[in-house]
């Protein structure tokens, strides 16, 4: 596997919140694991506007190479009071699964989130979300399915 990454940030304490960057990716096949060669290439944005407000913007393309989706895009918004207490967030997703690692062709998938980050301790968050998806990909049976979820971050 092989990347190059170019990006872009207002600095470091704001690097998580103002900037963007793009990454090429390349995976050579691995017969042992059953996957094809493959290469692509993501970005991704965002910036604080007004203090209190974080669009971003991502994408991808893919060509093979295990990747999930062929195409996807997503975008959204994050509002704050104080964005070093916590985010609260919403946010739109398109992907076309890729035929070539689920070895059918399924339809596009289109997911919502709504996700709220608060600080539990310095350098500590936790984020739960809930995410609705419509023609969910690892449930082709589905028509569509809700997703609760949890992430927590710690930085040292």
């Amino acid at each position: 596997f092989k990347s190059l990454e170019v990006g872009w940030t207002t600095g470091p304490k704001a690097r998580f919140f103002n900037n963007a960057h793009v990454t090429f990716w390349q995976q050579d096949a691995r017969a042992e694991e059953g996957t094809s060669s493959g290469y692509g290439v993501s970005f991704y944005l965002s910036h604080v506007l007004s203090k209190h407000w974080l669009p971003f913007l991502r994408g991808g393309w893919a060509d093979a190479g295990d990747a999930l989706y062929e195409t996807a895009f997503s975008g959204g918004f994050g509002y704050s009071k104080d964005p070093s207490k916590g985010l609260l967030g919403f946010g739109l997703g398109w992907s076309r699964p890729n035929k070539d690692t689920y070895g059918a062709e399924l339809e596009d998938q289109v997911a919502i989130e709504a996700f709220w980050m608060f600080e539990l301790a310095k350098f500590i968050e936790l984020t739960p979300s809930v995410q609705y998806i419509i023609n969910p990909a690892l449930n082709p049976n589905a028509n569509s399915t809700v997703l609760f979820g949890l992430r927590f971050r710690a930085a040292f």
